[in-house]
């Protein structure tokens, strides 16, 4: 196993720990990964998830109520990035799991704190029930 995998933007994956290493050269582990390339380090290449869909009434049931009274408020205020994300993923039939919609919307349900990573990570799991 390659120690860095490509991803479908821009960004690398070290392997090692999942971490996500965006393409800026100030960024002392992208400076590690260019060093690693220079040493003739070939990384494992992109792999498009399957999609994963998942009926919408299915995912919103994951949610404690307290959860999705907190996702759904910054879309009644339309406030931050949560509103846009959320009405673009929530208002479908299904959701797409693996897309990058579904993971921006989990990033920024995230970061501002109205999910933990924990439970971000069960919510918009495929195979949660």
């Amino acid at each position: 196993m390659s120690e860095y995998q490509l991803t479908a933007t821009d960004a690398v994956i070290r392997t090692a720990d999942g971490a996500h290493i965006p393409n800026d050269p100030a960024n002392r582990d992208r400076i590690e990964y260019d060093q690693w390339l220079d040493d003739g380090g070939v990384p494992a290449p992109y792999v498009k998830p399957p999609k994963v869909t998942v009926r919408t009434v299915d995912w919103i049931g994951r949610f404690t109520n307290a959860e999705y009274r907190a996702a759904t408020a910054t879309t009644w205020r339309q406030t931050g990035p949560n509103a846009k994300n959320w009405d673009v993923v929530a208002f479908e039939d299904t959701i797409n799991i693996n897309n990058q919609k579904t993971a921006a919307l989990k990033q920024s349900l995230v970061i501002d704190s109205i999910l933990t990573q924990e439970r971000a990570d069960i919510i918009f799991s495929a195979d949660a029930e």
